[in-house]
């Protein structure tokens, strides 16, 4: 058997080819280590919903109290099963099959650069269901610079809208020549009317004072007035209020004599214990005239008071 010799140089280039595979074997392995391989670890999708997810892309990062455990696989625009239009977007992601999500976990669409760079946050909840592609759960975004800068053109357009309403205004009123000829005549009929009235109350100052003296003394007599009648007025309006209970009193009396006429004519109608009905109308009689005759003595009685209470005006 003839024996393979290797020179010196050969010897050189089977190390070298040696240290280029090892090499390359050693950073396809650390690469794949840092991207989580799937051929090392198992994995899930799980879908989100949001109402808009503005620079999301697919491979970004999918992250658990800072710790990426999956990346975004797809997204595509959500239709409500229900009424069956769009009403957001949904995107699936991968993740770590050993993470448990819980299907009342907290998903938000979150900022991580200057330049729009997106990734999905999720806040862990206390569920024991899980959340899986059939059963998606909704998340919400955090306004970032490209939403800012679509506000402020939003803004830019209703600023630019606004300022040309106020031009029309302008034009409308001050910048027309008749508008601004009225506003002059209207000034300086005003200030006429204002100094007009400036010189009628100089003119008539002295009156206006003694106006004000007057109405203040009258004032303070009527107080005076008050004070010293106050036992009599208060006299007065509890005789008023008797003669009030009185007068009640008789009505519902005249009321109830004539409910018992009523009835006693009715009875005499119908031919019914007809003597005992006249006694009772004898005597109901003089019942009657009797109330009517106390009503009269306290009538007298409150009207001659009301002559003897001798009130002082001034």
């Amino acid at each position: 058997m003839a024996m393979i010799k290797f020179s010196f140089k050969n010897k050189e280039f089977l190390v070298v080819l040696f240290t280029l595979v090892l090499s390359l074997g050693i950073l396809t392995g650390g690469l794949l280590y840092l991207n989580n391989a799937k051929f090392r670890k198992e994995i899930k999708t799980c879908q989100f919903i949001f109402k808009g997810v503005s620079t999301l892309t697919v491979g970004d990062p999918v992250k658990i109290a800072g710790i990426k455990v999956g990346e975004v696989l797809k997204k595509e625009l959500y239709t409500d099963s229900v009424w069956g239009k769009v009403s957001g977007i949904r995107i699936t992601v991968e993740i770590d099959k050993a993470v448990h999500v819980p299907d009342n976990s907290k998903v938000t669409i979150q900022n991580v650069g200057l330049m729009g760079e997106r990734m999905v946050g999720i806040v862990l909840g206390d569920s024991p269901y899980e959340v899986t592609s059939d059963l998606p759960i909704w998340g919400t975004i955090d306004s970032g610079i490209s939403e800012a800068i679509g506000m402020l053109g939003d803004l830019l357009l209703e600023v630019k809208r606004l300022l040309s309403y106020s031009l029309i205004l302008v034009d409308a009123t001050i910048g027309d020549p008749y508008f601004q000829k009225t506003l002059i005549a209207t000034s300086l009929r005003i200030r006429e009317v204002t100094d007009l009235l400036g010189e009628l109350v100089q003119e008539n100052a002295g009156l206006l004072n003694e106006s004000v003296d007057r109405f203040s003394v009258a004032a303070v007599q009527a107080q005076q007035w008050i004070e010293r009648n106050h036992p009599k007025i208060e006299a007065m309006l509890s005789e008023l209020a008797q003669a009030s209970t009185a007068l009640v009193n008789l009505m519902q009396a005249g009321s109830q004599s004539l409910q018992n006429y009523q009835n006693l004519g009715l009875l005499i109608k119908d031919q019914k214990n007809t003597v005992g009905q006249l006694v009772f109308s004898e005597v109901h009689y003089q019942r009657t005239m009797k109330i009517l005759n106390h009503l009269e003595q306290q009538l007298r009685q409150i009207r001659k008071r009301g002559v003897k209470s001798n009130l002082n005006f001034f």
